[in-house]
């Protein structure tokens, strides 16, 4: 992503380009370097990253400037608890539970929910979808990481996120039932 931020930064001088991963715990690059068939290679990941700045470039040329109003400003924090995978119990039966901590901030229409992991893309959608706000983001791998999150359709399917997962496949319905409440406190 850093090539990419270069590469914003030189069709605009002056602006700051800025990063911010997504739910993408079921996502993978066009490229990973040696899994899929193609040469570990860093000029594969750096054009990955200038095609990303393109398109970036793209959106921002077309957007148009609106008066800057000075938004409202919430935030609101909730330690999640989620239930640990049964297979965990049996090293520590008392460590039942993952705690998950979640930070969601409110300016104007924009929210950003942070994730301390590797969440599902689906389940990004959803928080996305029970957002209050106009303009909703999942922010991953932020205050911590508890690895990570698949949707619980995933555990049927199995793969490598589901084996590594400390989640139990309830996690999905808790974690979004808990954030809906969170989500609550917002005026």
């Amino acid at each position: 992503m850093g090539r990419m931020q270069e590469y914003v930064e030189k069709q605009f001088p002056g602006v700051g380009a800025i990063y911010l991963q997504g739910a993408a715990g079921d996502i993978n690059p066009r490229y990973v370097g040696g899994l899929d068939g193609n040469v570990d290679n860093i000029e594969n990941t750096w054009a990955l990253g200038e095609e990303i700045g393109g398109e970036v470039a793209r959106v921002y040329r077309r957007l148009l400037p609106e008066p800057w109003a000075k938004p409202s400003v919430q935030i609101e924090s909730a330690e999640i608890l989620l239930p640990r995978q049964y297979r965990e119990l049996l090293t520590d039966f008392t460590a039942t539970s993952v705690k998950v901590p979640t930070t969601v901030v409110r300016i104007g229409d924009l929210m950003w929910t942070s994730f301390p992991g590797e969440m599902f893309n689906n389940i990004g959608k959803q928080v996305k979808a029970g957002s209050p706000a106009i303009y909703a983001h999942v922010m991953g791998y932020t205050n911590g990481y508890i690895g990570y999150f698949p949707e619980q359709k995933a555990y049927a399917e199995g793969g490598y996120e589901v084996a590594v997962t400390h989640l139990d496949p309830a996690s999905e319905r808790i974690y979004l039932r808990s954030l809906a409440e969170l989500m609550k406190r917002f005026r």
